[in-house]
């Protein structure tokens, strides 16, 4: 996974990686930019936190990218990650517009 800060402040955030158990697994401080690798030990819901709080006055745009690889590469496999992926982006989009209408 790969995430950069595009726009805002000093471009910095804290990032924080939990995996199913909720054990940290990458933590990045005030940092532009950050690439992690992980191996999946467990199935289940692992976690990607973004915070901005040491900076409560500029909001910032985060990039961030996510690649899966499970080693079976065929058509159909992709065609279902990809939406699996979507809709699970789809959600994360509209939690973020609910956040932010919050805020303002």
């Amino acid at each position: 996974m790969d995430f950069q800060v595009v726009d805002g402040g000093d471009l910095d955030i804290d990032f924080q990686a939990y995996d199913s158990s909720l054990k940290r697994i990458a933590v990045n401080r005030r940092e532009s930019y950050g690439s992690h690798t992980f191996t999946v030990a467990e199935s289940g819901v692992y976690k990607f936190c973004f915070s901005n709080k040491f900076s409560k006055l500029t909001s910032k745009t985060v990039f961030m990218d996510v690649y899966v690889d499970d080693g079976v590469y065929t058509d159909d496999k992709e065609a279902e990650e990809g939406a699996s992926l979507h809709a699970g982006f789809t959600s994360l989009h509209k939690q973020v517009d609910n956040i932010k209408s919050q805020l303002f």
